[in-house]
This record gives C-alpha cells, sequence and structure tokens, in this order.
C-alpha cells in the first residue's frame, strides 16, 4: 500500500512575511521576481517569474501585456482584485529550496459580494539532472 505524503512539511505561514504593497493597492498588475532556485517547467530552466494580481504565476521567458497567453501556474483561474478588500494581501517568500506565494482574503473583480478567496502555490526545487 502507498503511503500518501503529507503536505504539511511543505506548508509555510507567510503572515509573518512583508507583503508587496504594490500589488495589494493594484489591480491588473504583476512584478518580477527571481527564484533563488532553478525550476524546470515544461523542459524550460526558469529562474524568474511574474506575479500577478490576478491569481496567478508567469513562468514565460517574455514579459508582455498579456500574461495568461502564455506558460502559467494558477491555483485558481480568476480575475481577483485586491482593491476591492483593504485586508487583502499578496506575499511570497523563496527559502531556497521552494517558493511559496499567497493571495489573502481577495475577491473576484466586480463580485466583492463573493466570498473572500485564499490561494496558495508551493513551488519545490527538486534535483534534476542538467538542473
Amino acid at each position: 500500500m502507498t503511503k500518501t505524503p503529507d503536505f504539511n512539511e511543505y506548508w509555510e505561514d507567510l503572515n509573518n512575511v512583508k507583503g508587496y504593497k504594490t500589488l495589494e493597492k493594484g489591480y491588473r498588475m504583476s512584478i518580477s521576481v527571481k527564484l533563488i532556485f532553478k525550476f524546470r517547467f515544461y523542459g524550460n530552466i526558469i529562474t524568474e517569474i511574474m506575479i500577478s494580481t490576478g491569481g496567478f504565476l508567469n513562468m514565460g521567458l517574455f514579459k508582455y501585456a498579456n500574461l495568461t497567453a502564455t506558460q502559467y501556474i494558477a491555483p485558481l483561474t480568476a480575475n481577483f482584485d485586491p482593491t476591492v478588500n483593504e485586508d487583502s494581501k499578496i506575499l511570497y517568500n523563496d527559502f531556497g529550496d521552494r517558493f511559496v506565494m499567497e493571495w489573502q482574503n481577495v475577491y473576484l473583480h466586480d463580485r466583492n459580494d463573493s466570498k473572500v478567496i485564499l490561494c496558495t502555490v508551493i513551488m519545490l526545487r527538486i534535483t534534476l539532472p542538467d538542473l
């Protein structure tokens, strides 16, 4: 019988991490972040990602206006708008062996009557050949 992995060992509480105010106070914005480790994504080695207010990480090699037209990771494909809620937070931290990104207390754009949303992405560093 296969043992179910305990993903709690990868969980990080980001409440003590400083938020990124530019993203938290903007809509349809993104910032570029360099990773401490190399991340393989569909055969490409990624060392820099784009974090968006909309709830996704862009893994594309190029930066342009329509970030979702290429490769991305989205824990919940949505149209988040941190400006709707003053308690919205966009937090991230690179721990060296994993990159953790979290959108806290966000609402959908034009749907501030929706429930508050929390979603997290954890990218793990895995040692593979040629990395």
